[in-house]
């Protein structure tokens, strides 16, 4: 098949593009891989499997959470709002208590009347640019301690607010609003009220 000159440019350079895109591609994996491995076992003990109980007794959903301090536990709101929040630590599931919720930003603190040994995780202080590598650790369908990684595509206005996207990846559902969360989070655990 015969290509017109300017079509003939276009597929030299994509070509040209693509052996230079292979050359680089095994040390930027090696590099995102060994990134992702640090931050993994550096957090992944201070994500926690939720449980919630119906009023009848009857555990009806999962969730994730985190530890944020002391024995501060962030999760979603509509996970709060389900029923009563069990923490599943090794084999005993212990109850929270809810400390805060701001449901229109889908976040609550909870807390438990134990001491926690794991490290609590450190609130972002600034908003994830395009390009920037973001990590999840989640308990997908109980599945504990999942990690996925996204890649910051823009920073869009949802909601009348500023939140950083990533897209091809599940991550968008979880950064959305990040730098917001973060900000109130800080002020939730200091005693602060959420804005």
């Amino acid at each position: 098949m015969f290509l017109p000159r300017p079509w003939f440019r276009i597929m030299k350079r994509l070509l040209i593009f693509a052996v230079t895109l292979s050359l680089v591609h095994p040390s930027v994996v090696a590099q995102d891989a060994e990134i992702g491995r640090r931050i993994y076992s550096t957090n992944a003990p201070s994500v926690l499997l939720l449980y919630v109980q119906s009023a009848n007794g009857q555990y009806v959903a999962q969730g994730s959470g985190f530890l944020i301090e002391g024995s501060r536990i962030v999760t979603n709101a509509h996970v709060a709002n389900a029923g009563k929040v069990f923490v599943e630590l090794g084999p005993a599931r212990v109850p929270t208590k809810l400390v805060r919720m701001d449901s229109k930003n889908d976040l609550a603190v909870l807390s438990v009347e134990i001491e926690m040994t794991v490290k609590p995780l450190t609130l972002a202080t600034t908003r994830p640019a395009p390009g920037d590598l973001v990590f999840a650790i989640t308990n997908p369908e109980g599945l504990e301690r999942t990690i996925s990684q996204g890649v910051i595509s823009a920073n869009r206005e949802l909601e009348g607010k500023e939140a950083p996207t990533s897209l091809y990846s599940d991550i968008s559902r979880i950064i959305r609003g990040t730098n917001l969360q973060s900000r109130r989070l800080r002020g939730w655990h200091r005693g602060g009220n959420a804005h």
